[in-house]
């Protein structure tokens, strides 16, 4: 059925069903659809509904306008604004109304007449015969007004008399109530009338479906099952591998004939493949194909591999990995231990010429060890625009409860200008974990991240940012339209801007957020007290049970949940706060503290053959021929491709590409003073790189400017350089991974080339900046004569380095240092036989001006005389599932930080006032089954009676109490009063008619009257009016913070939705924005009326009185594919 939501006043949001056939709107009662302003006519519109559609003809005298144009007749399309006067409407189809049974009465309107039933509607020819009829008919109501009202007085009276002398112990409801029971609502008959002596309402049983929970109730997952190596994978050589070309056959055939250990290169046209048959260890290299999946992956790699369209039946996916395999239509349903390697290449987040409609990639099903790593999202460049309508780049769905979305990652993220659309969402997830998040650019922006119900996922060490203190007068680019993924509104310079919220929108039970600060604030939402900030570094929750550890307030920071035990560290001054809003003195410490999911990595194997084409050039083989020839090519830029063999070249490579055929085979000599390759090379892939002094230097050389000087170093084995595998002057947004770093002096550097005079210092002689994003995967360390890693990214609180699935063996001095930055990641790395036992270095050093963040660290220095101390560490720290033996001091920390799941019990701990530890041994102090607070001279204090693990909610709240409907003339008012859940509390009700939702209370809040004041207050109406006046009988459901609702079943989820404040001004006057000002970097706003205002105008000097959140519908709420 089409309806129309009204988008301005105080009863925005509201729906209104249209019935087929005649509907008239006005200010007058007697209308089918009243709307009391006065800038709205007695009787302003009449609409003809049919099969055809709807249309419009306006009764006003020119106040109708749709789309801003005025119209005296129109045809409404899906998405219409309808105006009429200074209230709009938005005009949505729907489905098909139902046809009223035979013999049923139509339910008579306010005015008194009952509206016309029509099988079909009227031609609009007809209208103006329609219109005439009406008015004949409230004329005529008038002129009999009396006679009824005294025809009416006088039942009542014979009604009464007869009553008095016939008691009935049965109770008769007052006149006009419907009567109710726990959450049901029932009117004797469409039409009111008085209640029958003896007459018992029927309550129809509720049949609305109990729906699964959707969630595991265990407190930890489960662990995996398998076990990925850490560090640069061993490639054995296969003799009998063969190398398919699809140009030489069709790719089917070629897939076709694939076996284990074989590799196929797409070097002819784009393909549809069919995978009939369970393929194991097979590479794709290059080219583009579409792919169905109907058996098995194994152990398969992509590698420059685009599929347009990849699908999967009832097949699986395992331990597979994609190397700058991006497609724009990948959906899975069975991903076990799948990663997604985007080297930092750019990913458009949609197209304006060719909008998808899905997502690109999409994750249902099974999902379990999924890592998408440093992916970076732009829009396609150009003018600003916000008129896109498009999906999330990455949709998580996963509805597997034996693998829902279990130690998952979505790793250093980088998303670039972004305006209206979300990147990332996840429909419902377990374990997932988004690290690193960082953004830049953004303006005017939605959400980089929505959650709409997430158990035990995390954010962590996320470094947010909008387009900079500098660029305040972007707002006053005022874009006209919005369009999203499911509807349009309106920009800036509308009077019903949107309130622009956070950057991060999570809903569930027991999420975590670690690190999440203001490193970068910027905002002028609630802090200035003033609407439409860009999204800061703010984050909004729907969760009972948050967990924020280490969490600065940062732009918006609301919890739309009844706070049943949300726990909190804040940093402070003298050492961190704990505080916990749980009841239960057991549960005010998470016992499992920050919890940490260990990330799966699938290392890469040696490439087989090379791609086709890589950076837009073909390969020349140049194998076996002399290294004058090779090092000319080079010069010119060429991609060159050595086979087996050993090459001795004399001049670092300066331009061009160099592709092996494997670390093993292929091995490539310097002397001893001769840079291997500086800063123009273009890469080094699968091969080894023996002797010279650095590896690769990207302070030597010539060419563009060193920040972003880029080279791919993939499967690259750096083998006994005189000074480092890889120096770098500075870093932009570099990945290196799968490489070996062996038999040298330091593995990975930079700065450390001082001798060429362009890096004195941590930020630079004159140099570009210091590291801003860097990631290594997948790479070894071993037998390395100083640091394996040393990197400085200096004082300033810039800089974001993640360090994961690595090895490091027999390193004579620090394994990891990173001096100075702002969020730093180090992950599920292992170290052998690390450092000097005479030595005061530890194993790992990292010292950061932000979130520093430790997880799955295995230190085995026990049969070894290593360094005395495994881990030193300073910042907002994490440490989680780590291991440390062999180190007298296992864990020394300059700053309070918190410990969970730390095996050291042949070493101490030596920590700051503040220090929260939990399951956890060392040698002086056994927590293994509880928790402690360090104090003073790291004396622990036992708080084990005060901490468990809070336990997720799946029971239902209770009935709503007290359901009533008053029939009034603008329709039905159902009212309630507030139901109860202990568990999780109530988040807000949902109102069904016909087992058909037709409202649901929003997610609002009152932000308080100052900054000093807490920051908001939730807002949950008890009561709604159905203008339509329909039905008959009303459920009313609540739902708690479990997202359950009451009587059983889980509500329908719903996508996060953009945020809208409502001011109002000393007069209590409601103030729209049209506009945002700046002056002397004081803001204010110019209202629909052309005021200008102040925060001090505003009736609560600027604060909102309300905000709340407008959701967007999802798959399970109706539609097929979301988007």
């Amino acid at each position: 059925m089409a309806r129309l939501t009204i988008l301005t006043g105080a009863r925005r949001g509201q729906r209104f069903e249209l019935p087929p056939g005649i509907v008239t709107i006005g200010r007058q009662v007697g209308n089918t659809l009243v709307v009391a302003d006065e800038s709205v006519a007695n009787q302003h519109l009449l609409l003809s509904v049919d099969h055809e559609g709807c249309r419009v003809k306006d009764r006003s005298g020119g106040g109708t306008a749709v789309n801003g144009t005025h119209v005296m007749t129109a045809a409404l399309n899906e998405g219409d604004v309808l105006r009429m006067g200074v209230v709009e409407m938005r005009y949505e189809l729907g489905a098909p109304a139902p046809r009223p049974a035979a013999g049923q009465a139509p339910t008579p309107t306010p005015g008194g007449h009952a509206a016309r039933v029509k099988r079909e509607g009227p031609r609009f020819e007809d209208v103006l015969r329609e219109q005439k009829a009406i008015k004949k008919k409230v004329i005529f109501d008038i002129e009999l007004g009396p006679i009824l009202v005294w025809g009416a007085m006088l039942a009542l009276a014979v009604a009464g008399i007869w009553a008095a002398f016939h008691p009935k112990p049965q109770q008769v409801k007052k006149k006009g109530k419907a009567r109710s029971t726990q959450g049901v609502a029932v009117l004797g008959a469409p039409a009111p009338r008085p209640a029958t002596v003896g007459e018992t309402p029927v309550v129809p049983e509720e049949s609305l479906p109990l729906l699964p929970p959707g969630f595991s109730m265990a407190s930890e997952p489960a662990p995996l099952p398998y076990s990925l190596p850490v560090g640069a994978a061993k490639s054995p050589v296969r003799d009998n591998a063969k190398i398919y070309f699809t140009s030489q056959s069709s790719a089917q055939a070629a897939v076709d004939a694939a076996s284990e250990g074989d590799a196929v290169v797409f070097d002819g046209p784009l393909a549809n493949i069919v995978v009939r048959r369970p393929l194991k260890d097979v590479q794709f290299i290059g080219g583009t194909a579409s792919w169905e999946l109907r058996a098995d992956l194994t152990d398969c790699q992509f590698f420059w591999h685009t599929p347009v369209r990849m699908t999967q039946g009832g097949a699986r996916m395992e331990r597979c990995a994609f190397y700058q395999s991006h497609g724009s239509a990948t959906h899975l349903t069975h991903a076990d231990a799948v990663s997604f390697y985007h080297g930092g290449t750019t990913v458009m987040a949609g197209d304006f010429k060719t909008p998808l409609d899905e997502a690109q990639l999409w994750l249902r099903g099974f999902v379990r060890g999924v890592t998408v790593h440093k992916l970076t999202i732009a829009p396609p460049e150009g003018e600003r625009r916000w008129d896109m309508n498009w999906p999330p780049v990455v949709r998580v769905q996963a509805e597997n409860l034996e693998a829902h979305g279990h130690n998952s990652y979505i790793l250093s993220p980088v998303v670039r200008g972004q305006t209206a659309w979300t990147p990332f969402h996840v429909v419902r997830a377990t374990g997932l974990t988004f690290a690193q998040m960082t953004s830049e650019g953004g303006t005017w922006a939605d959400p980089i991240l929505e959650v709409d119900y997430g158990i035990d996922c995390a954010v962590i060490a996320s470094a947010l940012a909008g387009r900079g203190e500098a660029a305040n007068a972007g707002y006053l680019r005022l874009p006209d339209n919005l369009k999203y993924h499911d509807h349009e509104e309106w920009g800036h310079n509308h009077a019903n801007a949107p309130f622009r919220g956070a950057a991060i929108q999570i809903g569930g039970q027991r999420n975590r957020i670690f690190g999440h600060g203001d490193f970068k604030p910027w905002s002028i939402g609630r802090r200035a007290a003033l609407p439409g900030m860009h999204y800061a570094d703010g984050l909004v929750a729907r969760d009972p049970f948050l967990q924020e550890w280490s969490v600065e307030q940062g732009g918006l920071n609301a919890n739309f949940a009844e706070p049943k035990n949300i726990f909190r560290v804040l940093p402070r001054a003298g050492g961190p706060a704990y505080n916990s809003t749980a009841r239960d003195l057991r549960m005010r410490y998470p016992v499992l503290g920050v919890n940490l999911a260990r990330p799966v990595l699938v290392a890469l194997g040696d490439l087989r053959a090379p791609p086709p084409l890589l950076f837009g050039k073909r390969f020349t083989d140049f194998t076996g021929k002399p290294a004058a020839a090779i090092e000319r090519a080079l010069g010119a830029g060429e991609n060159v491709f050595l086979g087996a063999g050993d090459y001795a070249l004399s001049q670092p490579i300066t331009n061009g590409l160099v592709f092996g055929a494997g670390m093993d085979r292929t091995i490539v000599t310097w002397p001893t003073n001769v840079d291997c390759s500086q800063r123009d090379c273009k890469g080094l892939v699968n091969l080894t790189v023996r002797g010279g002094r650095y590896g690769h230097n990207s302070q030597a050389g010539t060419g563009g400017a060193t920040n972003t000087a880029n080279a791919l170093l993939l499967r690259v084995r750096f083998d006994g350089q005189s000074h480092a595998g890889v120096t770098l002057h500075a870093a932009q947004d570099q990945t290196y991974q799968d490489c070996e770093f062996v038999n040298g002096r330091v593995g990975f550097t930079h700065g450390h080339d001082r001798t060429r005079g362009v890096f004195m210092g941590e930020r630079g002689q004159a140099g570009g900046p210091a590291i801003t994003r860097l990631n290594l995967a997948n790479c070894t360390f071993r037998n390395l004569s100083e640091r394996a890693i040393d990197l400085r990214p200096g004082q300033g609180q810039t800089g974001v380095v993640g360090i994961h699935n690595c090895a490091f063996e027999d390193i004579a001095d620090t394994a990891v240092r990173i001096f100075g930055g702002e969020a730093h990641l180090v992950q599920n790395c292992v170290f052998r036989r690390v450092g000097k036992e005479t030595a005061t270095n530890a194993v790992v050093e990292i010292f950061g001006h932000g979130a520093v963040a430790l997880s799955h660290l295995d230190i085995q220095n026990q049969d070894f005389p290593g360094s005395p101390v495994g881990i030193l560490v300073g910042g907002q720290v994490s440490i989680s599932h780590c291991k440390i033996n062999g180190a007298q001091r296992a864990l020394v920390a300059r700053t309070p930080l918190l410990v969970d799941h730390v095996d050291a019990v042949s070493g101490t701990f030596e920590l700051p006032y503040g220090s929260y530890v939990t399951t956890s041994t060392f040698r002086n102090a056994d927590v293994k089954k509880g928790a402690m607070l360090v104090r003073e001279a790291s004396q622990p204090e036992s708080i084990s009676l005060q901490a468990g693990v809070q336990l997720l909610d799946a029971t239902p709240p209770t009935a709503v109490p007290g359901v009533e409907v008053d029939i009034l003339a603008d329709g039905h008012h159902i009212i309630w009063k507030p139901a109860t859940d202990p568990e999780s509390g109530i988040l807000g009700y949902i109102v069904f008619a016909a087992q058909r939702e037709i409202y649901r209370t929003p997610l609002a809040y009152d932000p308080g009257d100052s900054a000093s004041t807490p920051l908001m207050s939730r807002v949950i109406p008890t009561g709604f009016v159905d203008t339509n006046r329909l039905a008959a009988t009303y459920v009313v459901k609540a739902i708690n913070g479990a997202n359950l609702l009451s009587g059983g079943g889980q509500a329908p989820l719903l996508r996060w939705g953009p945020m809208r404040a409502r001011f109002l001004d000393r007069g209590s006057n409601e103030v729209t924005v049209a506009e945002i000002t700046f002056r002397n970097r004081q803001s204010g706003i110019v209202d629909g009326k052309g005021r200008k205002l102040g925060a001090a105008d505003l009736r609560r000097q600027g604060v909102p009185d309300e905000v709340r959140v407008e959701s967007r519908p999802t798959a399970e709420d109706g539609e097929t594919t979301p988007r």
